[in-house]
């Protein structure tokens, strides 16, 4: 009846802690490096950010922030960022990430709808944060990633090498508690917070490391592979496909603060990127770079495309650029509801976004009476899903 199901099994559904799901084999890999930044080479070993996890969370449960209290992170992607997330989750929070793009004023709209009570900022960004928190004007923990001129500001970096601090264990949730409230603005209006269940993000990270559709290789003690986060971690293509799914699978997440073309082909190459996440504009600069050549980009097998269709043509000039077959996946998703969709590894066909995901099923309807349409008619999208829930919504502002 023109209703999409998947082909694929439905996947285990599950009640657990986000924090405690992602990081749950990281035993498996305790020396392999978890996060690590591009520029400084500051990393953490999958062993260090589990214990930097729980005492991130013992130190906010010291801070008072309990379970239901807002975590708002005003971050550049670094390596700190995984560890200020999860162990936020960890205790029951709801963490709100914020684009640092924004002025002082449109943060500060963000603090209050969120009702922040502790904020988690970058040091480059300690003017304009500063800034919002003066217009806040309500009571906020302030924690800066390193040194800062702020009074009364905590540096983050210190509390996760502070081995006096006691380990906070995951809280026990239902699953339906708001683990990350990522704001968008849908189609119109100003940037809504989307509330995004442990049970919602839990399920969405097991479709998408589904083996018919996931590209990296299994970690082993000899094998990792490294991701290459240059997109920004307030986005859900970062939360979700880099961090969340990334350190579920051991794979190392290389933090790029702000995208440099004059070094991304170097970092590629240097980090031996297998599966390299893009956009449109990314694969076009690509393709138009003297740096991308043949040898600078030898370890990408895979190029996982987001926010818009690729475009046969580019596809097809980035492979005769590198001069070898590249897999080409792409996917569709959207804040509220998560990745529904991907390219199967045995199925790709530029332009398409892939076969829905475990357990989803979409159809289209015509929006002035309801009935389903067949192929090839527009109309709006329909989604069932594992990752939304009606108890999943848009936060205070409408």
């Amino acid at each position: 009846h023109n209703v999409v199901t998947s082909d694929f099994p439905d996947i285990e559904l599950t009640a657990t802690n986000l924090t405690s799901h992602v990081l749950k084999d990281a035993a498996e890999w305790p020396d392999h490096v978890a996060t690590e930044c591009a520029v400084t080479g500051r990393r953490y070993t999958y062993s260090q950010l589990v214990d930097r996890v729980a005492r991130w969370a013992g130190m906010l449960t010291q801070l008072g922030i309990s379970k239901g209290d807002v975590v708002a992170i005003i971050m550049l992607n670094c390596p700190e960022y995984p560890i200020a997330m999860l162990g936020g989750v960890s205790i029951g929070a709801t963490v709100t990430v914020v684009n640092t793009a924004y002025t002082p004023e449109e943060t500060l709209r963000q603090l209050q709808d969120s009702r922040a009570k502790l904020v988690i900022g970058d040091i480059t960004l300690e003017k304009k944060i500063e800034t919002s928190l003066v217009l806040y004007k309500m009571p906020t923990i302030l924690v800066m990633n390193g040194p800062s001129s702020i009074s009364g500001a905590l540096n983050l970096r210190e509390i996760l090498e502070d081995t006096s601090l006691p380990f906070k264990d995951c809280a026990e949730v239902t699953g339906e508690e708001v683990a990350l409230m990522p704001y968008s603005s849908g189609t119109t209006g100003n940037p809504k917070g989307v509330s995004l269940s442990h049970r919602a993000l839990a399920a969405n990270v097991n479709m998408i490391v589904h083996p018919s559709v996931f590209v990296p290789r299994e970690t082993t003690e000899s094998y990792q592979e490294s991701f290459l986060c240059y997109l920004p971690f307030f986005h859900i293509y970062g939360i979700l496909v880099k961090i969340l799914v990334g350190l579920r699978r051991g794979i190392k997440l290389v933090c790029v603060p702000k995208f440099n073309p004059d070094i991304f082909v170097k970092d590629v190459k240097q980090h031996k990127v297998r599966l390299l996440h893009t956009v449109p504009s990314v694969l076009n600069f690509l393709n138009h770079s003297p740096w991308s050549t043949p040898e600078a980009l030898a370890s990408v097998d895979a190029v996982l495309c987001g926010a818009a269709p690729v475009l046969a043509t580019s596809a097809t000039v980035f492979r005769e650029k590198i001069k070898k077959h590249i897999f080409f996946q792409e996917g569709y998703g959207l804040t509220e509801v998560l990745i529904t969709n991907l390219t199967p590894l045995e199925r790709e066909k530029i332009g398409w976004c892939g076969l829905v995901l475990p357990g989803v099923s979409a159809k289209i309807i015509d929006t002035l009476t309801g009935q389903i349409l067949s192929h090839n008619q527009s109309g709006e999208i329909c989604i069932k899903s594992p990752t939304f829930h009606p108890t999943d919504d848009v936060w205070i502002f409408p």
